[in-house]
């Protein structure tokens, strides 16, 4: 879940009920006003009792814990390699789609030829209808499991790239991060 309204958007979990956090106003119509970040189940009658957030505590904890991994940088770039790489297979799908971009080319083959048949001589109609039904539905199900596993495909292609621009990201950090960046959180995040 991503929003363009704010960074921490769709992006914080309460560590206590698991509700999601969202921007609070507080002493709205005072000289104190600010935003905090607090759950959300916190004032729907959950027993959640997780206080409120600050932008700059989040920040910060982002920060120290971002800062953390530098110091493991090598060890933890290795690690999630090797996981992304099981995470973002597609070979399994790929595998998939090549049979079944097979099926829908045999069916396709089928349907012509049982339509030529059908033109060149006479055939009981609902028999050559009840045929012709039978290897529609075949294809339209082959091609929508096609559609599913491309999904599929895209999406974990999509992983991918966000977990190289997070590995990136972090081999390019020599020194620690002094200051919060919206394009650092998004990639470590996401």
């Amino acid at each position: 879940y991503a929003s363009s309204v704010h960074p921490f958007s769709g992006k914080l979990f309460c560590a206590d009920c698991g509700g999601m956090f969202g921007n609070k106003i507080r002493h709205a119509k005072t000289p104190y006003r600010r935003i905090v970040w607090s759950c959300n189940d916190r004032y729907r009658g959950a027993a959640c009792k997780n206080p409120y957030l600050t932008e700059e505590q989040i920040k910060t904890a982002f920060l120290a814990a971002f800062n953390q991994q530098i110091t493991n940088r090598d060890d933890i770039i290795a690690t999630y390699r090797d996981i992304a790489k099981g995470l973002t297979d597609t070979t399994a799908f790929d595998t998939e789609a090549d049979e079944l971009q097979n099926e829908c080319d045999i069916v396709t083959d089928m349907c012509r030829r049982l339509i030529e048949a059908n033109a060149g001589e006479a055939h009981d109609q609902a028999d050559y209808a009840r045929r012709y039904s039978d290897l529609t539905a075949r294809y339209d199900a082959a091609r929508a499991r096609f559609a599913e596993i491309d999904d599929a495909r895209q999406a974990r292609n999509a992983k991918r790239a966000s977990m190289e621009r997070f590995l990136d990201r972090l081999e390019g950090c020599a020194d620690l991060i002094e200051d919060f960046d919206d394009e650092l959180w998004y990639t470590t995040v996401d």
